[in-house]
């Protein structure tokens, strides 16, 4: 968070001697590898791929980046809060079945954003998580088990439908009205 707003920072230098961050590629993980903490908002690419073997997107991560495809592997299990949060240049995204939680805010304000695929096989998707998507139109659940929290998809404001898949099989629709 300290840094977020620099959109044309394209780098970070971190002690080699530092015991709790590593940069890779321009990119700030956690000390075990295990979380991606901040991508550049200055870095010049419209796509990326997360590495495999990275579990968490962290906090503001990707917030205000100028990425159109993002990659998500599937060592992914959380998507914290805010981690996409005005990145208004995505416009799609496919969560993968290993993902288990989608944090309050994760995707706010991504207003290029017009399609989300959750492929996760138990999911929580916390308050707001998608709010003020104004293009998502296109949302498609493949969980047998999803908890969803109030608004998740506040302030949407072209979503008309939520297609899911449940336990049984059978199509659910969500209307928005």
């Amino acid at each position: 968070e300290t840094i977020k707003g620099c959109n044309k920072l394209n780098g970070i230098k971190i002690d080699s001697n530092n015991k709790h961050f590593i940069i890779r590629n321009k990119i700030v993980y956690d000390s075990q590898q295990k979380t991606i903490l901040f991508y550049p908002r200055g870095i010049n690419e419209s796509y990326y791929s997360i590495e495999e073997g990275i579990e968490n997107i962290g906090r503001y991560a990707f917030s205000g980046c100028g990425i159109e495809t993002i990659v998500i592997p599937t060592s992914i299990k959380t998507i914290k809060e805010s981690a996409f949060y005005l990145s208004n240049r995505l416009k799609s995204v496919t969560i993968p079945k290993t993902v288990t939680t989608i944090e309050q805010h994760a995707f706010a304000f991504c207003e290029s954003l017009e399609e989300i695929t959750i492929l996760s096989e138990n999911i929580k998707i916390n308050e707001k998580a998608f709010y003020g998507c104004n293009k998502l139109n296109n949302v498609m659940i493949f969980s047998s088990k999803i908890e969803v929290e109030n608004n998740i998809f506040e302030k949407c404001n072209e979503l008309k439908q939520v297609y899911t898949l449940n336990e049984l099989g059978s199509d659910i629709q969500f209307n928005n009205s």
